[in-house]
């Protein structure tokens, strides 16, 4: 089995958005030839995962998810294909994280000979305290880089703005990546609430 995933697409922004025709693009590209090259020598599964924005049709043309299947099956016949997309917080994990998944498997190991197996079911959420151990020492902070250290100091500040308006509580339970800045330009921040 080979599972895959990459910063690919028309909706990835960690690219640029530029798609394919970015240079990091070309991991994707990688991929998919390593399946067809290893369909050759008995490959019997394999999964690419991306951003959910890569199975909208933009173009007119099909989703990049559509068209990347279509490929696929025109040259590996023996093999049955599906596109799937799964919220991570379905299956227990504390993320707001959905994403997509273009399947393929060997025909013989379908039980039809023709259809994927459904994923399987959800498993119901489960929230971020469960996950969270108390107990643990916290990070010392002359430990982070330069950078890292004013991310995490802007996004305290921004913590206490958003505290004064209501939009978090003493409660709440607030993860952010400390490698983006707290200035919506780069990336936008999101909070994950109390997932």
């Amino acid at each position: 089995m080979l599972p895959g995933s990459h910063p690919m697409g028309e909706a990835s922004n960690l690219i640029g958005g530029r798609g394919a025709l970015d240079s990091r693009a070309d991991v994707f590209r990688m991929v998919v030839e390593w399946v067809v090259w290893l369909a050759c020598f008995g490959l019997l599964a394999f999964f690419l995962e991306n951003v959910e924005g890569c199975n909208i049709n933009r173009s007119g043309q099909g989703s990049f998810m559509e068209r990347v299947k279509s490929a696929l099956e025109a040259v590996l016949p023996d093999f049955a294909f599906d596109i799937i997309t799964l919220k991570a917080s379905d299956y227990m994990l504390a993320q707001n994280r959905t994403r997509v998944f273009l399947r393929g498997l060997r025909k013989t190991c379908c039980p039809d000979r023709a259809t994927i197996p459904s994923a399987m079911p959800p498993l119901g959420p489960r929230p971020l305290k469960d996950f969270l151990n108390m107990c643990l020492p916290n990070t010392d902070v002359k430990t982070l880089a330069p950078q890292l250290q004013k991310n995490l100091k802007d996004m305290e500040k921004k913590l206490k703005t958003d505290f004064k308006e209501g939009k978090v509580t003493e409660d709440s339970i607030v993860c952010f990546s400390i490698d983006r800045k707290a200035d919506n330009v780069a990336f936008k921040t999101y909070y994950l609430k109390d997932v």
